[in-house]
């Protein structure tokens, strides 16, 4: 039973907030991230290397912590060198896959689609986080969102965005893939 100022519902029963529902996927794929990493090969022919160690990140400020705790050097030093295509503080990855040789970037949405902007900025990381790197890494994107907009014809807009992302997951099927949790309500959502 939930509480009487939410309609005798819980907090949980009520948020439309995606880092409450990317919190409780991150919980489900950390310490079983192989699972995971079959299931989208399986499901999304993403082809990602298995016989190697993965894991989880959440809440990502890749450019910022990176930079600063393993080249002990300030985001704002580093991007004077690169003015016009500099590293961005704020960039957050809602999720992301670290592999040795591959990175996957989960961008999700509830209840929206992705913007412009966002999806410029998720493109960009396939060139940008390599060159942080100082080397060659697969730097894939991967859209989570609502099934009603993975399905939809008018998801990514223009076909240049649908080439560009072709690996999208939906709420939905995370309610499949790790049922009695929260990922169906975040499918449902209006």
């Amino acid at each position: 039973m939930g509480l009487t100022y939410f309609n005798t519902n819980n907090w949980v029963d009520i948020s439309r907030e995606e880092r409450l529902y990317c919190a409780h996927l991150y919980f489900r794929i950390k310490g079983k991230e192989l699972y995971f990493v079959n299931w989208l090969n399986k499901n999304n022919a993403m082809n990602l290397p298995t016989n190697c160690k993965w894991e989880i990140g959440y809440e990502v400020c890749f450019y910022r912590d990176y930079l600063k705790n393993v080249e002990n050097k300030s985001i704002r030093v580093v991007n004077r060198k690169f003015k016009d295509n500099p590293y961005s503080e704020k960039r957050t990855f809602d999720l992301c896959l670290f592999s040795e040789d591959a990175i996957v970037i989960i961008e999700a949405k509830v209840k929206e689609h992705f913007g412009q902007a966002q999806l410029d900025d998720t493109k960009a990381d396939e060139l940008l986080i390599p060159r942080v790197l100082g080397r060659d890494i697969e730097v894939i994107n991967l859209l989570l969102a609502q099934s009603k907009y993975i399905k939809s014809k008018n998801f990514l807009k223009s076909k240049k965005n649908r080439e560009a992302f072709p690996f999208r997951i939906s709420w939905k099927e995370m309610n499949e893939l790790y049922s009695k949790d929260i990922f169906g309500h975040a499918d449902e959502l209006s």
